[in-house]
């Protein structure tokens, strides 16, 4: 037979002590509230005094994130939504890159990336992967790209009191930043609860192919193709990609950045048609949609960080990226 331990009435003083206990409960959870709640206001009124920190947001929350990080080597950190992971992918900077300047066609990945520029290490990044790398993370102290730069931002991103931290601007080990609080807090809402097993290193090493230079030597350069590949696996867009929209890019700029411009596209999962000349040169870069509300139009216009323009004779379902020579300038290193 079963026996199951029976259970004593509570005495009057058991439930006094109880009431006590929940009393002090409800105080203690009062005040901490209190406490926090005057921490978030003067981390947003501080952040107000920051002006556009708080304003506007570069990620939707649905895209994958990517962000370059100052580690050692330098290494792109991508969060992707589904399936659910945080990414790690080192860069061998010991190869040498395409600079898309007719002065000096290849240069040492290490050389480009060791100025301490953030806005620089995001070009130099989204070059080397051909796809769009806009973020970047500079840290205080520079870590060996590892599992232990990814708990860290893991724990750092996913913590509870992450939000006060990022209201604050005290980020653990974040010297500098260009991602907004906005995004900040977006993507603390994405890593919170985030597992282990949710933590991912690429390890790489057939990402080079010897180069012939103009001058005859050979040079051991980055498999850019190959590169742009890897990228693409963690940065497709679901959503993008089961849209049924068309791309067109038309190239208007005077060295050619079509095809690269083309490669941000398809990295996120964007069915780019065709990649045509344009007729006259073009100074700014632009989409032309039917419908420039879309979600493909507005989330490219994010991508290449131009205007949206509408035309009634727009081929319905397609869009048009006309790319500027500001697009060709910003990634000519």
């Amino acid at each position: 037979m079963t026996r199951y331990k029976s259970r004593k009435p509570h005495s009057g003083q058991s439930w006094q002590k109880r009431e006590i206990h929940r009393k002090w409960q409800n105080i203690v959870g009062l005040f901490i509230t209190g406490i926090l709640t005057l921490a978030l206001t003067n981390g947003i009124v501080k952040s107000f005094s920051f002006g556009s920190e708080l304003g506007r947001s570069n990620w939707d929350g649905d895209s994958s994130f990517a962000a370059v990080v100052n580690t050692t080597p330098h290494s792109i950190l991508v969060f992707q939504k589904e399936p659910k992971r945080l990414v790690l992918i080192p860069v061998r900077e010991d190869l040498f890159m395409a600079t898309g300047n007719p002065k000096k066609p290849f240069s040492k990945i290490g050389d480009l990336l060791e100025e301490n520029n953030g806005e620089k290490k995001t070009v130099v990044s989204s070059r080397i992967s051909r796809s769009s790398v806009d973020n970047y993370f500079l840290l205080e102290n520079r870590k060996k790209a590892g599992e232990e730069v990814l708990e860290d931002f893991s724990k750092s991103y996913g913590s509870f009191i992450a939000p006060f931290k990022i209201m604050s601007g005290t980020v653990s080990n974040i010297q500098d930043t260009n991602v907004t609080r906005i995004d900040q807090l977006r993507l603390w809402w994405q890593l919170k609860g985030l597992s282990a097993n949710n933590l991912e290193l690429v390890q790489f090493s057939n990402i080079s192919e010897e180069i012939v230079t103009g001058t005859g030597s050979k040079i051991l350069g980055v498999d850019d193709v190959s590169l742009h590949r890897l990228f693409s696996t963690y940065l497709e867009n679901q959503a993008f990609f089961e849209s049924d929209k068309k791309i067109v890019i038309e190239d208007g700029s005077e060295s050619a950045s079509g095809q690269l411009a083309a490669d941000f596209v398809n990295s996120v999962g964007g069915r780019v048609e065709s990649v045509l000349q344009a007729s006259v040169p073009v100074l700014h870069t632009i989409i032309i949609a039917d419908d420039k509300n879309s979600y493909e139009a507005e989330y490219l216009a994010k991508i290449f960080d131009c205007d949206i323009t509408s035309l009634k004779n727009a081929p319905q379902g397609e869009i048009k990226v006309v790319v500027g020579e500001d697009f060709a300038q910003k990634y000519t290193l």
